[in-house]
């Protein structure tokens, strides 16, 4: 970053243009600063229904890509599961070791290839958890096949997307199959 007139680093450019313009401006260096760390929240929000029993495999590499990378990048996340019920796998601020991805996939593998698919009612109370979660940027992962026949919201998904935006929510779909 720059312009300043002390510093780590030389702007050899500016130092020419400063020579030859005879300005008095003579902030010609620039500083190392840290980037501000941004709060983000994301929630994995993983269809475990009876129509997902063929595309085990690709929910599981969804659910070790997407726990990897987040917890490399030291973003917090939750992990939600859903066919006819909820069941919430990861909960914000629960740090994963190896031992704990390790049991979270093996508890994600039980779960799945079971029951009708409440992805409404899901997305639902995931926005409710997630609402009320500190973060300059909240999102929502939700993996399915897209295969939804249950629904207790009173609420269609386009409603819970506008829902969702109120509380500063994005909402982004993964289709996994045809």
């Amino acid at each position: 970053k720059g312009y300043y007139r002390s510093g780590q680093r030389l702007d050899i450019r500016r130092l020419i243009n400063l020579e030859a313009s005879y300005s008095t401006d003579d902030r010609i260096w620039k500083r190392r600063k840290l980037p501000n760390k941004r709060d983000y929240k994301f929630t994995l929000l993983l269809d475990e229904s009876g129509s997902m029993e063929k595309k085990v495999r690709e929910a599981i590499q969804s659910l070790i890509l997407f726990s990897e990378t987040l917890t490399h990048l030291e973003i917090d996340f939750n992990v939600i599961g859903f066919s006819e019920g909820i069941s919430v796998h990861k909960e914000f601020g629960t740090k994963l070791d190896v031992q704990g991805k390790e049991d979270l996939i093996d508890e994600v593998k039980s779960y799945l290839g079971k029951g009708g698919t409440a992805d409404a009612d899901a997305l639902k109370e995931a926005i409710h958890m997630m609402k009320d979660q500190p973060g300059d940027r909240k999102v929502i992962l939700v993996i399915t096949d897209g295969e939804g026949n249950i629904n207790n919201t009173g609420m269609n998904l386009d409603e819970l997307q506008d829902y969702a935006s109120q509380y500063g929510i994005e909402i982004i779909g993964i289709g996994v199959g045809e």
